[in-house]
């Protein structure tokens, strides 16, 4: 009768580690799953776009690298979002703005014009990877 007591007792024993590790288990993948969705939407979040400039006649601009994820003016005037000190860019010149999941880019009837991938855009188009735009003597490379 003891012996019956004994193994029933280990069946219990062992019934209630293999319950442990199961909740163990489930419990550390439940977090880990909620990490891996908290760190994504904050990837997410903070993913922008870039402007690269590879060329420009101020030379405080030479490599700079410009995030933004609204829209961004550009243009000689001191309330753009870039002020490019070249007599070859207007006032306002020229804007990028944010479509969807896309950036689009519109010249604002400058002089001088806006060139993307050294053809003069004549209406807004939407901007890929590593696009290179010029507007007056800068050079700038969309960054996606």
């Amino acid at each position: 009768m003891t012996i019956k007591i004994l193994i029933t007792a280990l069946e219990y024993a062992l019934l209630f580690c293999i319950c442990a590790f199961v909740y163990k288990t489930m419990r550390a993948m439940y977090f880990d799953i909620r990490e891996k969705a908290y760190s994504k939407n904050e990837a997410h979040a903070e993913k922008k776009v870039a402007l690269l400039i590879l060329q420009s006649y101020d030379e405080r601009l030479l490599n700079k690298r410009i995030l933004f994820s609204d829209m961004l003016t550009l243009g000689r005037g001191p309330d753009n979002d870039i002020v490019l000190s070249d007599a070859y860019v207007s006032h306002h010149h020229a804007v990028i703005s944010p479509i969807k999941n896309q950036y689009q880019i519109e010249d604002l009837h400058s002089r001088n014009r806006t060139y993307v991938n050294e053809t003069e855009l004549d209406n807004k188009i939407f901007l890929q990877n590593e696009d290179i735009i010029k507007i007056g003597t800068t050079i700038f490379r969309f960054e996606r």
